[in-house]
């Protein structure tokens, strides 16, 4: 029986300054932990001002909302998948950001940073910064001011969002019934955003370790020990990587798999190719699905 909460230990490498995992985007535990912080930042302040820097990241909207956001109070943050909101107390419309590769919301002096996008400036007090910033160094993120009342809909229908799996527990039955008709591998169909919002390729291939689960096998093949195996490992990791990634800043793992601060990487897997697996001493293999890079253990993830 695989015990899917915590195995092993986190993997411990020296940070190598600022740099991006391959291919990476912050998925749901990352946009998580900014949420969280910038609820703990500006909830119940004023914004004084709101500068739109770098025109491109505007989606739609997003300068008007600036114009008629001075004066109003941050009333609730909230994230939807891999997207973060921000909404204003007594307004119609909300700020929605999608971070792709680099983005990060960090509390920051804007002069202080190199790759600035929006600036949330906040009435000043004691003991919470003043200003937030949308920093994002490749500058592939975006924003939009989107009417608060229709984005749930607009989740579902235009951003083509399936149901959050977390923090809500999601049984083995439901991630049968959103994922067992799919033939494609389980990895892959993991991370379907129309079928389970939020998770990505690091997630995936966690995920499936912890469960004990092949990530070549097809989704339909899967059987109920094995849902119940994944239903249980998928909070369970989101949890942990909240947990040890938390802090003003989220960090970016380089291409050996540890924190761009010098902190231990939170993974198991992921990008740790070649070193033992925490559960069976096995090497970790990579290979590649569907152009992105999966990290396994070959030996105690069953076919």
């Amino acid at each position: 029986m695989f015990d899917v909460r915590r195995q092993g230990s986190p993997r411990i490498e020296s940070g190598a300054g600022y740099t991006s995992r391959g291919g990476w985007m912050p998925e749901l535990p990352e946009v998580e932990i900014m949420c969280r912080n910038l609820a703990r930042w500006s909830l119940g302040r004023p914004l004084c001002q709101v500068d739109v820097v770098d025109s491109a990241v505007d989606s739609g909207g997003v300068e008007e909302w600036a114009r008629k956001a001075r004066g109003r109070t941050v009333g609730r943050v909230w994230r939807r998948g891999k997207y973060a909101v921000v909404e204003l107390a007594d307004a119609e419309h909300s700020l929605v950001l999608h971070f792709r590769m680099t983005g990060k919301l960090v509390a920051a002096d804007p002069e202080r940073r190199s790759s600035v996008r929006i600036i949330l400036r906040l009435a000043p007090e004691a003991g919470r910064p003043d200003c937030l910033v949308f920093d994002d160094a490749r500058r592939l993120g975006n924003a939009w001011a989107l009417a608060t009342a229709e984005l749930q809909d607009w989740f579902e229908t235009s951003r083509k969002l399936g149901p959050e799996p977390w923090p809500v527990h999601r049984p083995a039955a439901f991630w049968a019934s959103q994922l067992g008709s799919i033939r494609s591998p389980i990895k892959v169909a993991l991370m379907r955003q129309d079928r389970v919002a939020g998770l990505g390729n690091i997630a995936a291939s966690e995920i499936l370790w912890r469960a004990g689960v092949s990530p070549t096998r097809q989704a339909c093949s899967l059987s109920l020990e094995q849902w119940d195996r994944l239903a249980a490992a998928v909070p369970a990791f989101i949890t942990d990587t909240i947990e040890r990634e938390g802090g003003d800043e989220i960090a970016y793992v380089n291409s050996r798999g540890a924190s761009s601060h010098g902190n231990p990487s939170p993974f198991s897997v992921y990008r740790c190719d070649g070193q033992p697996c925490p559960r069976c001493r096995a090497p970790i293999e990579r290979f590649k699905q569907s152009g992105r890079s999966t990290f396994w253990c070959a030996a105690c993830q069953e076919g």
